[in-house]
């Protein structure tokens, strides 16, 4: 396995990987976070940090049910972004929007 030098995003490598960046600020990543709002029906804003867009989620819907769902979601969304950086990093792959929606979509049959 080839170690990696750079400290870049390895999904879009324009800035330094952090988890903020990753997560939130990635301009491929902003695209999952794009669809998903579409999908669900809901606008949103991209906040500085993952705790307040943890606590977004919590604030959108008011059933515990519901919120529940959401939750899931949200997580899968986490789980796919990083198993999509997991690709890019040990198999050389790409970052495929399609695999990171597949995860979500299984996850929306199982939450909301």
């Amino acid at each position: 396995m080839e170690v990696r030098s750079s400290t870049n995003c390895v999904l879009c490598n324009s800035r330094e990987e952090s988890v903020i960046h990753l997560f939130l600020h990635c301009v491929k990543v902003q695209k999952v976070w794009d669809k998903l709002m579409w999908w669900l029906g809901l606008n949103y804003i991209i906040p500085n940090n993952l705790f307040v867009h943890h606590e977004c989620w919590s604030q959108v819907v008011p059933s515990k049910k519901l919120r529940n769902g959401f939750w899931i979601i949200w997580h899968a969304a986490l789980w796919g972004i990083w198993k999509a950086r997991d690709e890019v990093i040990f198999n050389n792959g790409a970052f495929e929007l399609d695999e990171v929606w597949r995860i979500l979509r299984c996850s929306r049959r199982f939450g909301a």
